[in-house]
């Protein structure tokens, strides 16, 4: 979903829905911290907060993403 005048999609958290994208394995915390910034987290309505995600193999059990609080 778009919020009117936003340029990024927004994700809220419902039991039982989902949303499609994809999972980057391997980034540290670096990596996380320039996502951080590209993203906004500071500054505007996003946060990162810890979800499970299924990976076809089993379920990731940190991967993180960023909602609207």
């Amino acid at each position: 979903m778009h919020r009117p005048g936003d340029e990024h999609p927004t994700a809220v958290r419902d039991e039982g829905s989902h949303v499609d994208g994809l999972l980057s394995e391997g980034l540290d915390d670096r990596d996380l911290e320039g996502l951080d910034e590209w993203e906004g987290v500071s500054e505007g309505p996003y946060r990162r907060v810890e979800v499970e995600a299924p990976t076809g193999r089993a379920k990731a059990s940190w991967p993180l993403s960023l909602h609207l609080d």
